[in-house]
């Protein structure tokens, strides 16, 4: 045992790292990833912090050697994935842990098409994992950046209601306590704990692994149509349940809305057309002029306004259709980091 183990991080810790970081079965120190100057924020840049400690641990162990720490010290543990909660709930002046170097998959049922990966694991790392297997996610939201444990742990929803959360998707956790114990749940094992941790904002524990039930490949046609406000309104009680995919946004300034409309088909591919944000000039023409509104808000509603125009037209009806993988029909690129706000 060293006694001098990870003296730059004593003024932290205290020398109970040293003993705490003994590994005297394989007669040496468990690695202790932290870094002293991080800057922490979210997605859209809404909410910064500096935590004490920002730990990047890639095993177990060193996991379990963050949290008894940790418990010695009296210190708040917070973990975070790509921070794209818009809200602080990531935020912490203690210890930051991120899973990113944790991030394996770990084992595979081809029977059940269940695939377990470390928690770590993005969900756009996990959708190509599941690609060399021809396997898909069931449900997925507009993002891909988040990690698995994050994606599950804040209720991340997708574009249909039968397919539910894609927490539902989650066969089995295995989370590692404040005791430092990793316990195992299902619907079927230790129930009350897996149902909490399936929304449960990282109040539960760390989660390690994710037992994850994949479903066949499949692709989506889709179609999206312009719909005045008072018509969508209308539709408002319905229109959710009229595809199994389903997603809208409402433009306020426009008075406009886009519904998007999908079903599972065994067609061939079919290419979206192109689209003003989806080129280089249209995109970065929007992130300038919505940049301009913010030091001018007045400029606001024409910036909408003109930028639908742009992208969509003014006229009702279907404006685009295509046949794509799940995993690219279901997602969107966001074009750039926003300054965004959430409710649901």
């Amino acid at each position: 045992m060293d006694p001098s183990a990870y003296k730059e991080f004593h003024p932290y810790t205290t020398n109970a790292i040293v003993t705490a970081s003994w590994d005297p079965i394989n007669k040496k120190h468990i690695p202790f990833r932290a870094s002293l100057r991080h800057k922490h924020s979210t997605w859209a840049r809404t909410a910064f912090a500096r935590p004490e400690l920002y730990l990047q641990p890639q095993t177990v162990d060193e996991i379990r050697l963050i949290v008894n720490l940790a418990r010695r010290l009296g210190k708040h543990i917070m973990v975070v994935g790509s921070g794209h909660s818009p809200s602080d709930l990531t935020c912490t002046s203690s210890w930051m842990v991120n899973l990113d170097n944790f991030r394996a998959v770990v084992s595979e049922d081809p029977e059940k098409r269940v695939v377990v990966v470390q928690a770590g694991i993005r969900l756009y790392a996990l959708i190509g994992e599941l690609e060399k297997r021809k396997w898909a996610m069931a449900n997925l939201g507009s993002i891909t950046e988040q990690s698995i444990a994050g994606a599950i742990a804040t209720s991340t929803h997708g574009s249909s209601l039968k397919h539910g959360l894609l927490s539902e998707s989650v066969v089995w956790l295995t989370i590692m306590l404040a005791n430092g114990k990793l316990v195992e749940c299902s619907k079927e094992h230790n129930t009350d704990l897996f149902k909490a941790a399936l929304v449960s904002l990282g109040a539960i524990g760390i989660v390690t692994h994710v037992g994850f039930q994949a479903v066949p490949q499949f692709k989506v046609r889709w179609e999206q149509e312009v719909v005045s406000l008072p018509r969508f309104l209308k539709s408002y009680d319905h229109v959710w349940k009229e595809s199994e995919f389903v997603r809208c946004w409402w433009f306020p300034y426009s008075e406009r809305t886009i519904v998007w409309h999908g079903k599972t088909v065994d067609e061939e591919i079919q290419e979206p057309p192109a689209s003003w944000y989806g080129g280089r000039f249209g995109r970065f023409t929007y992130e300038l002029l919505l940049y301009v509104a913010t030091w001018f808000p007045n400029l606001t509603p024409s910036v909408e306004r003109f930028a639908f125009s742009m992208q969509y037209g003014w006229e009702e009806g279907v404006k685009c259709t295509a046949v794509q993988n799940s995993h690219e029909a279901l997602t969107m690129d966001c074009l750039f980091s926003q300054y965004v706000n959430e409710a649901s």
